[in-house]
């Protein structure tokens, strides 16, 4: 009667042992368990502050607030080894994907998300024009 409603065959991946490997192997390439750990230690970092959209900050619980730039070079500073520019992808990316304040609407979220973008827009403008 709904012909369109047929089921189709599930689609199956006949993968060898190599194919499969060198995905993995990808995976746990030393960049990419590098930029894992600095994500990690970045995101770690920014749920402890608070995040002013309005006035494009970070902000410590000493009332301290730095942008991304100088918010990137302090866990640079901290941490020599972690790499500025992937210091500095965490943070917008964490801004973008993770970045959620407890008991706002949908609504308010999306508008903060358009702040947000804008922000790391500016950012990486000014970034470039260095």
């Amino acid at each position: 009667m709904f012909g369109f409603f047929k089921r189709c065959k599930p689609v199956t991946l006949e993968l060898d042992s190599a194919t499969i490997e060198a995905m993995f192997d990808e995976v746990n390439l030393p960049d990419e368990r590098e930029y894992e750990r600095i994500s990690e230690h970045v995101a770690d970092l920014l749920d402890t502050l608070k995040v002013d959209i309005n006035n494009r900050k970070f902000v410590w619980k000493n009332g301290t607030a730095l942008g991304i730039t100088e918010l990137t070079q302090h866990i640079h500073n901290a941490e020599p080894a972690m790499a500025v520019d992937e210091v500095d992808m965490c943070i917008t990316h964490w801004l973008e994907e993770a970045y959620c304040p407890e008991g706002i609407s949908e609504g308010q979220m999306e508008k903060l998300q358009v702040k947000i973008e804008n922000w790391i827009e500016d950012h990486q403008n000014e970034r470039e024009a260095m």
